[in-house]
C-alpha cells in the first residue's frame, strides 16, 4: 500500500491528495527516508519527464515538509513551463507565477537571494510589460513585485530597484507615487487613486 501511495503522489493521479496522509501513515517512523526517496525519484524523472507541468501533490509535499532545496529545484526545472505549446495555443493558462507565488516561500529558507532575483526579473526589460506600458495594471504589478521583495525581506533591493525606475521613468509620477507607498508600507492595490491611468 505504501508503494501505492508514492506511486499516486509522484504521478499525481486523482484522488492523489488522499494518498499523501496514506503515505504518512504508513511509513510512520520511516517517513523521512520515505520521502527522501519520492524526492530522489521524483529528481531522477519528473524533473526530467515533465518540465512543462506541474505535479500538485509533489507541491503539496514540498510546501508541507518546507523543503526548501527541493522547492528551488523544483521551480528551477520548470522556469520555462509558460513556453509550451499549450500555453502559446491557448489550451492552458500560464502557470509559473501562481507555481513561483506558493514555492517562493519555502524556497527562500535557502535560496533568498535567487528567489529575490527572480522577483525582480520582469522588471529587468523595458521594451516588455509591465514596463514597457505606463498603466495601472502595469503600474500595480511593479508596485507588487516590490511587495514582495519587502515580505520576503529583501527590502534594500526593493529600495535599489525603487531608485532604478525613478531613474528611467522621471516622468512617471503615479508609478513613484505608488512605490513610495510601497516603502512606507502605506500600498494597498486596491485603493482606487491607484486605477487611474
Amino acid at each position: 500500500m505504501l508503494r501505492l501511495s508514492m506511486y499516486a503522489i509522484l504521478s499525481d493521479v486523482p484522488p492523489a491528495d488522499r494518498y499523501l496522509p496514506m503515505a504518512k501513515d504508513l511509513a510512520a517512523d520511516d517517513w523521512p527516508n520515505v520521502l527522501a526517496h519520492i524526492m530522489e525519484l521524483f529528481g531522477q524523472y519528473g524533473d526530467e519527464l515533465f518540465p512543462f507541468s506541474r505535479n500538485r501533490m509533489v507541491e503539496r509535499l514540498i510546501i508541507q515538509e518546507r523543503l526548501s532545496d527541493h522547492a528551488w529545484q523544483y521551480l528551477q526545472s520548470r522556469r520555462h513551463i509558460d513556453e509550451s505549446d499549450a500555453v502559446f495555443f491557448g489550451a492552458r493558462e500560464p502557470q509559473w507565477q501562481s507555481m513561483f507565488d506558493e514555492l517562493a516561500p519555502v524556497a527562500m529558507r535557502t535560496h533568498a537571494a535567487e528567489i529575490a532575483d527572480e522577483l525582480v526579473r520582469p522588471l529587468q526589460d523595458a521594451d516588455k510589460n509591465p514596463l514597457r506600458d505606463d498603466t495601472g495594471e502595469n503600474r500595480i504589478i511593479i508596485a507588487n513585485i516590490l511587495k514582495c521583495c519587502i515580505d520576503f525581506g529583501e527590502r534594500d533591493l526593493a529600495e535599489r530597484q525603487r531608485e532604478r525606475l525613478r531613474l528611467m521613468y522621471p516622468k512617471r509620477r503615479m508609478l513613484q507615487r505608488m512605490l513610495d507607498a510601497v516603502m512606507d508600507g502605506s500600498f494597498n492595490q486596491f485603493d482606487p487613486r491607484w486605477e487611474c491611468d
